[in-house]
């Protein structure tokens, strides 16, 4: 047996992207012989192919994996439309001559084919830093197809004319690719289940389907599906096909050029690659068997026919598979062709050539009248081959708009004939089932058929139908006829084996024998379906477990061997549920990758902005949190590296600025010591040219010696050579200075001290002054100077003044104290008038407004006080609270502590229905595990009519369905509570209360967060501001039901404790895992009215059979729109409540709205519930319309 993938490990598939490799190697073909091409390593050949061909580079290139065949058979044409070489890779890793072949060719766009498991996330992450990245891809190859071909639409290829091959193998495709590409034509691959290929249907709804393959490949189901328009059959074998195909297309090839490639064994990769280029110039492709076999003769056959003088024929692939004996025989062909030719004479050829056309056009006019007499869609298909072979011209044309005529004519008729054969096929129906509702069925259908003798004959038909379920209703067998069809819908719906087996009882006991048979047959088909979907729970539960261990492992393997479970189950909303988690996984194991790169580049903004985009497009949770905070990081590091850059460059003290702050952030590291040291660097330029700036300025020695001490400390280099420049000339500049400047630069520096008053601008002064020679200017500038020092000494006193005089304002800030505000207003008062004195005097002020508000304070401070006392000698809650609230308002000191202190370690006792609600919600809030409760009186709280002990839990469970949730039960005292006798003389009794809760308190809290943030996405996603209560309802209704099954273990019957599966009681396995049960239903709609403003409650009952006898505990809402309430069972609106989850029942699939806001009577029918409990709800206002 064949080793399928050594046999495309040779050349194989991947020499599809050969598609314009090979012509470089071959030189220009005369008459008389023939090139025989080929390519070594299959990454190397097509790298070098690319190279070649596209000498000045391409602006598009497509890659595909060299590791498999399916997503190259998609590649070939979208090649042929971009203009682009197609690049071989590995799965795993870019290979290097694609990426070679990517640097020479310097592509602005590369497409990658396939999904992860053919080209992985790594590769396109790492293409994405240098080009613009498409990925076409799916789940299989059937996906990956359809990818490409919506994308080959969006380039501008027409959907009017679409060819179908098999996509299980190569042999039609193999044929077919050249014909796709020459006809700017879309190939679609194909399976033979009709079920998975309605994306496939949907897209060929409009379009003239050609399938190429016998019904073997191809089955008539999918061909009528597709509503195909013809089919090429073939042969035996792929290169009876061959001839078949070349033959049914041979006007859309061009003419002078044929490929031969061999497509047995080993040589199959060969056929891969020449039908690849092939399709490049529209050329056949004629494929050959071994040696002497039949079909190797029926293709040099074929050859014979078509060659001409100037043929050029290239055989592709070495001898090994293409032996020189057929090579020979080919080459005599040729040998053959050019003696015949010798003789021709060319005004015969033209002669002839013009017989010919006229004859064709003659054929294929006789064609069309024939079609056009006949109505027949045989002879359309015969004329328009006719027609299509003609060159272009007005008659040709003509031909073909008489033949579009005929053929809408036969497609109005084939409508007329599909709506009778519907409406013939339910009258059929109803008198098979003898069902008031399939008759009414029929009837619309037949209605609606125009009037005819048909129309007539359908109409009588179901008149006797009506009279016989007339008279079996008169004859008294009603009731029984009604109770198993009643049961046999039942079961239709249900799908449960208890029900078919009850239906089966009534309809074994029924007379009317055609009834009964129709009965039996709809049983048998649900029991068939009970069966399915049994035998489908095992690869479901195996594909779940999958999942879970991907999810925990996180690891690429675990997900790969998971895909290829789910890839197995049939198309599902479970399935899709399944795929939705591995795909979080996928993403999750991407963005870890993506944020270890960026890691690897801590300097490069890219791989960071790639990283951050996969991460910010995962959902919520912990992972995601993980790796926001290695990229939060990592951004901060990338900052601080861009910023101290910008500072190198910019050498400015603002930039310095910046940078410093991003670089004292970082925790300790080298790469924060490098920075540190780098803008230490900056810190000396920057100081050394401020230096510089004040020593051009003044022109003072003691300046200049300040910058050349900072130059002094940089390392040599072009920087700091230029700074000494600047100090070389500064010092020019100084050594040149005449007496006359010398004392211009003394009486500026005067000037400034004068404006200045700073101790610094005296010394800088007072030097300058000294150094000149004696003279009555220096004199003058001397004295100056000495009342400048005068009025510096007259500062620095004030200055002492207004310190202390600050310090004494704070001591009384402080204390509080009348003294210290005494003194402090004493050392302000003789301050020199300024705005410091009167900022001081403000907040003086504002000190001594605190002293004269201290007695309204003392009043607040005994009434609080006196509020505590009473608390203490009653220890009711009611005057617990009322001294809390009021010592809670003091100001912070210590007399609030301590009266808080005495609070605290009071046992409130509760007297009310409301201290009971609210102390008892608050612990659920909190997922306490233990509540005690003081009260009064030793069975205080049994009596109903005091503190509703009971029901005042059951009423916090029904307003709260989201507490109530997470709760497994509660347990409390039946018998005498323990008595406590205080030293104060207060007796009370301690009730304990425990709650058992579905998991640990972090876990629950984790939960609520996940749920609630859920809540939020899902209302911003289907409600607006715009929206009135009602469409908020019904939109959330929509969304739960649509997304959310029924668990079927339930379904089944399986009795599920909330211990074993807490979620699916929840809004959690609601909203998060799309898994519950009733109860989780109503919590999760009560959690999502809540969060758009409507009131709603949970209601805890039974449902019923007919309003009879209860089977089961359910719960649902009760929902408040427009001050009225209306009943609301999401659970029962399911189709999967009925159904399960796993395979959809015709008509069953979308959402229903049976019980949407209905009434209390309409409910009753097969709901019971304590009606005392809850309001009551006869509106229709705002009901299902």
């Amino acid at each position: 047996m064949v080793n399928i993938k050594n046999l495309f490990a040779s050349a194989g598939l991947i020499s599809l992207v050969i598609i314009t490799a090979l012509i470089t190697d071959s030189a220009k073909v005369s008459a008389s012989s023939i090139t025989r091409v080929g390519g070594e390593n299959r990454y190397a050949t097509a790298s070098q192919v690319a190279k070649t061909n596209w000498t000045s580079g391409s602006e598009n290139a497509v890659l595909v994996s060299g590791e498999g065949y399916a997503d190259s058979v998609s590649a070939s044409v979208l090649a042929k439309k971009l203009g682009a070489p197609i690049l071989l890779t590995q799965s795993a890793s870019l290979s290097a001559d694609a990426k070679s072949a990517l640097e020479t060719l310097k592509p602005k766009n590369v497409y990658v084919i396939g999904g992860t498991a053919s080209i992985s996330s790594s590769i396109e992450s790492a293409l994405k830093l240098d080009y613009n990245v498409t990925r076409l891809g799916g789940n299989d190859r059937y996906a990956t197809n359809l990818a490409v071909v919506n994308k080959l639409v969006d380039l501008g290829v027409s959907k009017d004319n679409i060819i179908v091959v098999a996509g299980t193998g190569f042999s039609d495709a193999l044929s077919v690719a050249p014909v796709a590409a020459a006809k700017d034509e879309i190939l679609i691959l194909t399976d033979n289940n009709v079920d998975s290929i309605k994306s496939t249907i949907n897209f060929a709804k409009d379009s003239n389907v050609t399938v190429v393959g016998t019904t073997n490949v191809v089955s008539d189901a999918v061909y009528k599906a597709l509503k195909a328009d013809n089919r090429i059959n073939g042969g035996a074998d792929r290169f009876a096909t061959n001839l078949a195909v070349l033959k049914a297309f041979d006007g859309d090839f061009n003419a002078g050029k044929i490929y031969v490639a061999n497509a047995t064994g080993q040589g199959y990769a060969d056929a891969l690659v020449a039908s690849a280029l092939a399709g490049k110039y529209s050329v056949p492709l004629i494929l050959t068997d071994t040696e002497e076999s039949t079909a190797t003769n029926k293709a040099v056959d074929y050859i014979k026919i078509k060659i001409k003088k100037n043929t050029d024929l290239q055989v592709v692939g070495g001898t090994g598979v293409v032996p020189q004996s057929v090579e020979d025989k080919i080459n005599s062909l040729f040998e053959n062709n050019k003696d015949s030719n010798s003789n021709d004479n060319d005004d015969n050829d033209s002669s002839d050539s013009s017989d010919k056309s006229s004859n064709k056009l003659t054929n294929a006019t006789n064609a069309v009248v024939k079609a056009e007499n006949s109505k027949l869609q045989a002879d359309v298909d015969s004329a328009k081959a006719l027609v299509d072979a003609l060159e272009g011209s007005s008659d040709k044309t003509s031909l073909l708009n008489r033949l579009q005529t005929v053929q809408d004519e036969i497609n109005q008729a084939n409508a007329g004939k599909e709506a009778l054969d519907k409406a013939t096929a339910a009258v059929t129906k109803a008198e098979s089932s003898k069902l008031q509702a399939d008759v009414s069925s029929a009837k619309i259908l037949v209605d609606a058929l125009e009037d005819g003798s048909d129309k007539t004959s359908l109409i009588n038909r179901l008149k006797v139908v009506q009279n016989e379920i007339d008279q079996l209703i008169s004859q008294g067998q009603k009731q029984e006829l009604k109770d198993a069809i009643s049961a046999v819908s039942k079961a239709e719906s249900s799908k449960l084996q208890n029900d078919v087996n009850f239906a089966k009882t009534l309809v074994d006991a029924l007379s009317d024998e055609d009834t009964k048979t129709s009965l039996e047959n709809r049983l048998e088909i649900v029991q068939n379906e009970i069966n399915q979907i049994n035998n489908q729970q095992q690869a479901l539960t195996k594909a779940n477990d999958a999942i879970s261990k991907a999810e925990s492992s996180k690891s690429q393997v675990d997900v790969d061997s998971a895909k290829a479970l789910i890839m197995a189950l049939p198309d599902s909303t479970y399935k899709t549920s399944l795929q939705n988690r591995l795909n979080v996984v996928q993403n999750v194991i991407d963005a870890t990758l993506a944020v270890q790169e960026a890691e690897q580049n801590n300097g490069n903004y890219a791989p960071y902005n790639t990283a951050k985009e996969l991460v910010d497009a995962l959902p919520d949770s912990l992972d995601k949190t993980a790796l926001e905070t290695r990229l939060s990081n990592l951004k901060i590091l990338i900052d601080a590296v861009d910023a101290v850059f910008n500072a190198e460059g910019s050498s400015t003290t603002e930039d310095y600025n910046k940078a410093k702050v991003l670089v004292d952030a970082l925790p300790s590291s080298s790469d924060k010591t490098s920075l540190e040291n780098r803008l230490n660097t900056v810190d000396i330029i920057i100081k050394s040219k401020e230096y510089l700036a004040t020593a051009q300025s003044t022109l003072i020695q003691e300046d200049l010696d300040k910058a050349i001490q900072e130059i002094d400390k940089l390392d040599d280099n072009v920087i700091r050579d230029g700074l000494l420049e600047q100090a070389e000339d500064i010092q020019n500049q100084i050594d040149t200075m005449d007496d006359e400047q010398k004392l211009q630069q003394a009486t500026d520096a005067v000037t400034h001290v004068e404006s200045t008053m700073t101790q610094e601008d005296y010394t800088t002064a007072i030097t300058l002054v000294t150094a000149l020679p004696d003279s009555p200017d220096k004199n003058g500038l001397l004295s100056r100077l000495d009342e400048v020092q005068y009025e510096i000494s007259q500062i620095s006193i004030n200055k002492q003044k207004l310190d202390t005089a600050t310090a004494a304002v704070i001591e009384a800030e402080n204390s509080k104290v009348q003294a210290d505000v005494d003194n402090a207003k004493s050392l302000v008062a003789v301050l020199k008038d300024s705005t410091d004195k009167e900022a001081l005097q403000a907040r003086l002020q504002a000190v001594q407004d605190e002293i004269n508000q201290a007695g309204t304070g003392q009043e607040a401070l005994d009434t609080a006080t006196q509020a505590v006392v009473k608390a203490e000698s009653t220890e009711f809650k009611v005057d617990v609270d009322s001294a809390k609230a009021l010592v809670t308002a003091l100001p912070d000191n210590g007399d609030k502590t301590s009266l808080l202190n005495r609070l605290q370690v009071i046992q409130p006792i509760l007297t009310t229905h409301q201290e009971f609600y609210d102390t008892i919600k608050n612990s659920l809030q909190n997922f306490d595990e233990s509540l005690d409760i003081y009260v009064d009186e030793d069975d205080a709280y049994e009596s109903s009519d005091k503190y509703y002990f009971l029901t005042t839990i059951d009423e916090i469970k029904r307003d709260n369905p989201d507490l109530n949730a997470e709760l497994l039960r509660y347990s409390y005292p039946t018998s005498s509570l323990p008595k406590i006798t205080q030293l104060n003389g207060i007796t009370k009794y301690k009730l304990n209360i425990t709650f058992n809760y579905t998991g640990t308190n972090e876990n629950m809290i984790s939960k609520r967060e996940t749920v609630a943030s859920k809540v939020n996405e899902i209302v911003n996603s289907v409600t607006n501001a715009t929206m009135t209560d009602y469409q908020k309802e019904l939109a959330l209704h929509d969304y739960l039901v649509n997304n959310c099954h029924y668990n079927y273990d339930v379904a089944e019957g399986i009795d599920v404790k909330k211990e074993n599966n807490p979620d699916i009681y929840t809004a959690y396995g609601v909203l998060i895992n799309g898994d519950a049960v009733c109860e989780g239903y109503a919590d999760a709609m009560y959690r999502l009215l809540k969060a758009v403003g409507i009131d709603s409650m949970m209601v805890v009952g039974t449902v019923s059979s007919d309003g009879g006898v209860s089977y089961g505990d359910h719960a649902w809402n009760i929902v408040k729109i427009g001050g009225q309430y209306y009943q609301l069972d999401p659970t029962w609106d399911d189709p999967t409540y009925f159904s399960g989850p796993n395979e959809p029942i015709p008509g069953y699939n979308d959402p229903t709205h049976d019980y949407f806001n209905v009434t209390d009577d309409f409910l009753s029918q097969d709901h019971i519930w304590d009606k005392s409990k809850y309001p009551v709800c006869n509106s229709i206002e705002y009901s299902y319309k």
